[in-house]
């Protein structure tokens, strides 16, 4: 890549390294046309919101300015809320289960009575 390539590029290129993404993924995953990376031209407007719109994980600000945090902070306090949501319901589950079995050898113990 030339040393004149746009900052937004720059930043792109950065967030790909940071997630381990392919410049093809980005591509797949954004409709941006291949190749649109390795120019030395800026980007359209169009495919910056193509890129948000495809990882709403990154700061729109710092994409478009460099300033401050690369990632959204509460997408990882949304995923963490989501995996204890979900132990929460794994949790409920096996005790129903555990419950059900339970009522299943009563229903068992009494019909053979």
């Amino acid at each position: 890549m030339e040393k004149n390539t746009s900052p937004v590029k720059k930043r792109i290129l950065e967030y790909c390294s940071r997630k381990g993404l392919s410049k093809r993924r980005i591509y797949l995953e954004t409709g941006i046309a291949n190749g649109t990376l390795d120019k030395s031209t800026g980007l359209s407007e169009d495919n910056i919101v193509k890129f948000i719109s495809a990882f709403p994980d990154v700061r729109v600000e710092w994409l478009i300015s460099g300033e401050g945090k690369m990632l959204k902070e509460e997408v990882k306090v949304s995923m963490k809320e989501m995996a204890q949501s979900l132990m929460h319901l794994i949790d409920e589950r096996e005790i129903e289960y555990e419950r059900l079995l339970i009522k299943n050898q009563n229903l068992k113990d009494n019909k053979k009575r």
